[in-house]
């Protein structure tokens, strides 16, 4: 159901934004580190592992340096179990998927190097390879800096990021003399990064 609903965001996306407007696909490798989160028996951790994704990056009409970006990314990894007492055991293998929608900021303009910054939010989805176990997803975001490097229409993007499911949230309703005010909060304590460089094909005019 995820990612028929990525799938439709994907093309509400391009068709709402693409008209006349400059398109990037990038399609990347790389390598996403280890995590890990306290639990109840000891600290649950993730092992770092190759990872790779596309990213679709759609010009704004009323922005020259910002860009709408669909980013997908997908990492296979193994779930360790590290208890207060004895040794690591070995849970399961698992793929890691991220479903985002976010912003490419273009911090600079002139020459074929362009630097920039990103964000996105989304969906992570934990997908175990083993029986009996059911996927879970958890809201995510990323942030990430890096440049692309433009030789005509193809060209290199070389990224830092950093990827964090969101644990925990809360809210609350506080009420006084003076009014009531709302409080929302969320944190997480799986904090990856990923080191990633791809090539990317430049349709129309993203200048």
């Amino acid at each position: 159901m995820k990612k028929l609903l990525f799938t439709l965001i994907v093309i509400f996306t391009v068709t709402t934004f693409s008209q006349g407007q400059g398109v990037e696909l990038t399609g990347f490798y790389g390598y996403q580190t280890a995590a890990s989160v306290n639990v109840f028996q000891g600290k649950l951790k993730a092992r770092g592992a190759e990872n790779f994704g596309a990213a679709l990056d759609i010009s704004l009409p009323f922005s020259e340096s910002s860009q709408i970006e669909l980013l997908y990314i997908h990492q296979d990894t193994q779930l360790d179990l590290d208890p207060f007492v004895g040794a690591d055991t070995k849970l399961f293998d698992a793929s890691v998927e991220y479903y985002q929608i976010g912003v490419v900021k273009r911090i600079l303009q002139a020459g074929p190097v362009v630097p920039f910054g990103a964000f996105t939010a989304g969906w992570a989805t934990i997908n175990p390879d083993e029986a009996g176990r059911s996927s879970e997803s958890r809201f995510a975001m990323t942030a990430g800096a890096g440049a692309k490097i433009y030789f005509g229409k193809v060209g290199l993007r070389l990224q830092a990021r950093l990827l964090a499911p969101i644990q925990w949230g809360s809210g609350g309703l506080f009420c006084g003399s003076g009014g009531c005010s709302v409080g929302v909060g969320a944190t997480t304590s799986i904090i990856q990064a990923d080191f990633t460089g791809g090539v990317f094909l430049s349709l129309g005019d993203n200048n």
